[in-house]
């Protein structure tokens, strides 16, 4: 908040960030008064070693861009979130090492509030989110890429996963739907399985929370179709 209060109207500054070893360079561009701020976070062999487990680590290399719109006028608001070639390896607890790689985007438009700001409910926003994924997690391929829209009504889900074994699920219009006090009321959808082929599922809650202790709070049908329909 700091470095952007203090950049005149579409300014760009630079900060470097000092990792363990390696660096994170910071660019921001625009001010707190901007309708549009850039922040780009570019990490170069950015290792932070663990101080209490000797040999654990996290390192990380690529950029990440966020974008963030918003105009007061209007009350549209958009976040633009950019992963290129962001790379990441840690080794934890002692065990083996870890990585992933991640490049493409989530981005989320039409973001409209109606509240003020301190008192602001995400269970009541408006908004699109899209997102288009792709990588490796310890060297084996995966993906996903889909959007989701919510209203005050609910929110309504499609998206596909590609996992790491090399199958790939989706969930195809997937809506939730909430009550006046933005508490979840019944949901439906379908849900592809790579081994089982496509699920209908029908639920009605009537408990938006639940423990151990108390009955299931959903009440509905599921309805399990296979590859032949």
């Amino acid at each position: 908040d700091s470095t952007l209060s203090s950049l005149p109207v579409g300014a760009t500054e630079s900060v470097t960030w000092p990792c363990d070893s390696g660096e994170t360079i910071v660019t921001v561009n625009g001010d707190e008064n901007s309708e549009v701020v850039r922040m780009e976070f570019t990490y170069k062999n950015c290792k932070e070693d663990d101080e209490y487990n000797p040999g654990d680590y996290d390192l990380t290399n690529g950029t990440l861009i966020f974008t963030i719109h918003y105009s007061e006028s209007s009350n549209d608001g958009s976040m633009l979130i950019e992963f290129k070639n962001f790379k990441e390896e840690s080794v934890w607890n002692n065990g083996p090492k870890e990585t992933s790689l991640i490049n493409g985007y989530y981005k989320v438009t039409g973001l409209s509030i109606s509240q003020d700001d301190e008192d602001v409910d995400f269970s009541k926003a408006v908004y699109t989110a899209e997102w288009d994924l792709t990588g490796t997690d310890n060297g084996k391929s995966i993906a996903s890429k889909g959007s989701m829209k919510c209203t005050v009504n609910g929110c309504t889900v499609g998206t596909t996963v590609k996992t790491a074994d090399g199958k790939t699920y989706k969930v195809e219009d997937f809506e939730v739907v909430t009550n006046s006090h933005g508490d979840p009321s019944s949901a439906n959808g379908t849900i592809y399985h790579p081994d089982h082929g496509y699920y209908t599922f029908t639920a009605n809650i009537t408990d938006a929370w639940c423990d151990e202790d108390d009955p299931s709070p959903f009440v509905g049908t599921a309805t399990f179709t296979d590859n032949a329909g």
